[in-house]
Order: C-alpha cells, then sequence, then structure tokens
C-alpha cells in the first residue's frame, strides 16, 4: 500500500506535465482561431481600403486631376477604411503614361495569443490597382454623329478639349450645314470626303441596331458600322431619354463608294469615339418622339443638350486606343 501511494503522487506530478503541454496546443489553437481572425479581419479592411484609394485616384485621373490632393485623398480612402485607423503605410504609385494607379495599404498587427510560439506580431499589407481610359466600346442609342459636327458645337479647333457644359445641337440630318473651317486642314470638315461632316444623304445619322433590341446597337472605337437610310427612328423613344447621359458615337469616315459618301443608298461609318452628352431636348419624330424643343418637323432631326466628362466603372476599362469625347470608365485590374 505504501507503494501505490507513492506511485499516485508521481502521476499527479506527470498529470501537471501533460497539462502544462496541452496548454500549450490550446493556445496555439487560440492562436489561430483569434489572432488568425484578427489578421484576416484586418486584411480585408486594408484591401477595402486600397480599393477604394485606387478608385478614388483612378476616377480623379479619368477627369484630368492627377494631383497632390488626389494622392493625398487616396491614402485618406485607404486608411478610412480600417476600423482603428491603423493602415501605418500607404503608398500611391500612379502611372499616368498608362493610365493605372496601385495603392498600397500595409500594418502591424500586435498578436495575443501567438506571444506563446514567440511571434509576437504580424505584417498585413494589401494592393489594388484601378485603370482608367476612354469607353470603346458597348450598347448605345443606333445613330452617330459625324465628329466635325460634334466639334462644330465647341467652337474650338478640331481635336482641342471640349470644356464641360458646353450647349450642343446634334443634328441628325446631313444638310446641317457649318460655316469656316474647324481644322487646320479645311477638307476635312468639308461634305463627300472620307473625314465626312455630313452624314449620308437620307441617312439621317441611324446605324443599324442589333437584331434583339431595335433601341440599340453594339459600337466599338475604330470598328465599321452599317448605316440605316430613312428618318423613322427605328424604335420609339418616348421619354426615355429626357435629362439622361447618354454615350453617342462619333465617327470620322464615311465610306460608301469612291466618290465617298453620296446619294441616298446605304454607307458604312467608321466610329471614332464614345461621346457623353446631357439630353435636354429632342426631335426625332413630329408629335411622337419629342421633348423640349421649340418646334419639330422631320428636316429638324435633333437632339439638344450639353457636353459632359463623365465616368463610370466598368468590368473592362480601356486604357489605350480610344480618343477621350467625356465618356470615360475605371475599373479595378487586380
Amino acid at each position: 500500500m505504501r507503494w501505490l501511494r507513492s506511485h499516485r503522487r508521481a502521476d499527479r506530478g506527470a498529470t501537471a506535465v501533460f497539462v502544462a503541454l496541452a496548454m500549450v496546443g490550446l493556445l496555439g489553437f487560440s492562436a489561430l482561431g483569434v489572432d488568425v481572425g484578427a489578421m484576416w479581419s484586418d486584411q480585408k479592411q486594408l484591401q477595402n481600403g486600397a480599393d477604394a484609394g485606387a478608385l478614388a485616384m483612378a476616377q480623379a485621373c479619368a477627369d484630368g486631376d492627377c494631383g497632390f490632393a488626389t494622392d493625398a485623398n487616396a491614402k485618406q480612402y485607404a486608411k478610412d477604411n480600417k476600423v482603428d485607423s491603423n493602415a501605418t503605410g500607404v503608398v500611391v504609385e500612379l502611372n499616368q503614361a498608362q493610365s493605372y494607379v496601385t495603392v498600397k495599404a500595409s500594418t502591424t498587427r500586435n498578436l495575443w495569443f501567438a506571444k506563446v510560439l514567440g511571434i509576437d506580431t504580424a505584417d498585413i499589407s494589401a494592393t489594388a490597382t484601378a485603370a482608367w481610359g476612354a469607353k470603346s466600346s458597348g450598347s448605345f442609342l443606333p445613330l452617330a454623329f459625324s465628329l466635325c459636327s460634334f466639334w462644330a458645337q465647341s467652337g474650338t479647333v478640331l481635336g482641342n478639349p471640349i470644356p464641360s457644359g458646353t450647349p450642343m445641337t446634334l443634328y441628325l440630318k446631313s444638310k446641317s450645314d457649318i460655316t469656316g473651317a474647324i481644322s487646320s486642314d479645311p477638307s476635312v470638315c468639308l461634305p463627300n470626303t472620307d473625314a465626312a461632316h455630313n452624314e449620308v444623304d437620307g441617312g439621317f445619322g441611324w446605324i443599324t441596331p442589333t437584331t434583339s433590341s431595335p433601341c440599340s446597337a453594339t459600337v466599338s472605337v475604330g470598328q465599321w458600322v452599317q448605316s440605316k437610310p430613312g428618318g423613322s427612328v427605328p424604335c420609339p423613344i418616348g421619354t426615355s431619354l429626357q435629362g439622361q447621359i447618354v454615350q453617342i458615337p462619333v465617327f470620322d469616315q464615311c465610306l460608301q463608294s469612291s466618290s465617298g459618301c453620296v446619294g441616298g443608298n446605304y454607307a458604312e461609318y467608321h466610329i471614332y469615339a464614345i461621346a457623353s452628352f446631357k439630353v435636354t431636348g429632342y426631335c426625332f419624330s413630329p408629335n411622337t418622339d419629342e421633348w423640349n424643343v421649340a418646334s419639330c418637323s422631320a428636316s429638324q432631326a435633333r437632339i439638344v443638350g450639353t457636353f459632359v466628362s463623365w465616368t463610370s466603372a466598368d468590368s473592362s476599362p480601356t486604357v489605350s486606343g480610344a480618343p477621350g469625347l467625356g465618356a470615360g470608365q475605371v475599373a479595378l485590374t487586380n
């Protein structure tokens, strides 16, 4: 019996050792459950901040302002998305030549249970890149305006930036003549040239809509689209355009024959850019598709409004190759 009591005392000592070893394991699992969870939360907050900062910077650059204040705002977005505001390292890397910006956010997390394993802190970071560019494709109202007609509204030299808010009246008929050259090369904006000022006679600027939707046409910058002769609107417009910001295809070439765009037959327009335009009135079909215009007849088909700089979030921005006419887009690329 004396031997048994001694053996039990030894067992009690062994149990303490096992409990101590088990505690290390339990604390290790606690580190996984608590510290790793906190690190994951930090990383998500940093990622949200980096995303917000990159998009804000890209949006500003798309609007023509990539200055120091914008850089500071991008950093502030990254910090504000951190619950404890502890985004100690925020770096903005801007590449205007290739139209993208990268925001890197980082922090150091003080760990709790992982200290038992000799790990006191963890470095956490997130990176986001956003690009911006001119809108180069999409589904639009099935009409197109000539580049010279469009630029004539601004009174500037062809190719110069158009001020936001410039009033415009865009006629759909080919007889909407303009006076005076708006280019160093007068032939650029004369009728019946490859760089056409006038739409094809009888074309009225309408282009062939998609089969599934008569109110839209799929258009890409740099591609040719088929004109749709005739003065009638391909679908009811109604009130759908009232006060809306719309994107309008603008063409710089009209091709029908070796003589250029003449006659009333079908022609093709070469899409130069997508323009952004706020509609304040329109006349398409008298008494049916008109709004906020003094008079409306078949010879006065037009859209009235103002040029705008307008940028939307998009999943696949074009960062080069498409001229900018106010319709821009930004998107996260990683």
